[in-house]
């Protein structure tokens, strides 16, 4: 089942839990980049965002917090994640996730 979040909102931590091929946590502790990439419903590109790790990074957490313009319209969104690391080089995309934007009364 996909989360809702409604139209517009601003200051939703949005978190993604990330694990390794090992099915533990992806270790953050050394990335250099984190991102998220949302795409809008009838729309081909994607927004990019910077994320954050929750904690060390060791918990396998990245989070982005919304902003203004950042949900405009409602419907059927998605998210990825991405993740780089220089030493060793890695560049690393997580599942691509749906997550449903809905209206308000007003």
């Amino acid at each position: 089942m996909a989360v809702t979040i409604q139209v517009g909102v601003i200051g939703v931590e949005i978190i993604m839990p990330l694990t390794a091929s090992n099915g533990q946590p992806l270790d953050l502790t050394t990335a250099t980049a984190m991102k998220v990439y949302f795409r809008a419903p009838n729309t081909t590109g994607a927004v990019e965002k910077v994320a954050g790790k929750i904690g060390s990074g060791k918990e396998g957490k990245l989070f982005y917090t919304t902003v203004a313009g950042d949900l405009p319209v409602t419907g059927d969104w998605r998210i990825q994640s991405r993740i780089l690391f220089d030493n060793p080089p890695r560049d690393l995309w997580s599942n691509i996730y749906p997550f449903i934007v809905a209206p308000n009364l007003v």
